[in-house]
Order: structure tokens, then sequence, then C-alpha cells
């Protein structure tokens, strides 16, 4: 939606400040019949993005299509609007399987800054940001 787009941008605008390229993609983009489309060279780090509780449902299946596209890129997770205490927010998080999930633009920035600079692979150890 809306507010998950403008999300989208400021975090992105963060990451150029840092220096890190990005590209932004649309659902739609990403969706079953035209995730073929897009152009996988020089992706290290497929984010998926969501302020919206409504959406964390759908965030599962988009980040499977996204592994399957990008095989060799780090799979996060960024969900801006973190209700800590609702179980079915933490079984929609941990069913995305992503390798980092982060719940602030501040902590996201600095993890894919880390991974940037780092240099790391797909495999790299699986953590939950939880917020403090």
């Amino acid at each position: 939606g809306l507010l998950d787009r403008s999300a989208t941008r400021l975090f992105t605008h963060l990451l150029a400040r840092r220096g890190i390229g990005t590209r932004i993609v649309s659902a739609e983009d990403a969706s079953p019949d035209n995730i073929q489309y897009l152009d996988t060279r020089g992706i290290e780090v497929v984010c998926i993005s969501y302020i919206d509780a409504d959406n964390y449902r759908n965030a599962r299946f988009l980040v499977l299509r996204l592994r399957r596209k990008f095989p060799d890129a780090i799979p996060v997770a960024a969900f801006w609007n973190f209700p800590p205490d609702d179980s079915r927010y933490l079984d929609a998080v941990e069913q995305t399987e992503c390798n980092l999930v982060v719940t602030s633009l501040g902590e996201g920035v600095e993890q894919i800054a880390s991974i940037a600079r780092s240099g790391a692979t797909p495999g790299a150890t699986r953590s939950i940001s939880r917020p403090r």
C-alpha cells in the first residue's frame, strides 16, 4: 500500500546516503507473473519492506519467490510497525525465513551497511532483531 511504498522510499534514501545502491521493485513487479523479468545482476541483498500489519502474511510468499529469483542474495525483512505482543505477527516473521529481520530504519541501514562492508554470504547466520 501507500504506507509501504513511502517507508521503502525513505529507507532507500537513507541507504543511498551511506553509498549503498538500491532499486525499488513493486509488489506487482515481484508477482508470480512478473518476477521473471527482474534483472538479477549485482543484487547482494533483497529487502522486503512492510509497514502495514495486514501485509505480513504475504511476506512469506514474496520471500520464497525472491529466494528463487535471487539465490545468491541475502534476504532481509523490514517490518516497520512491529507489534511485539501479537503472536500472529511473530509467527509471520518466523515464516519468512529471512536471514535478518529489522524493525527500525536506523537498524535496517546499519545491518545492510554491515552486510555490504563484510561481503557476507547467503549462508550468514539468521538473526531476528526484537525491539529494545
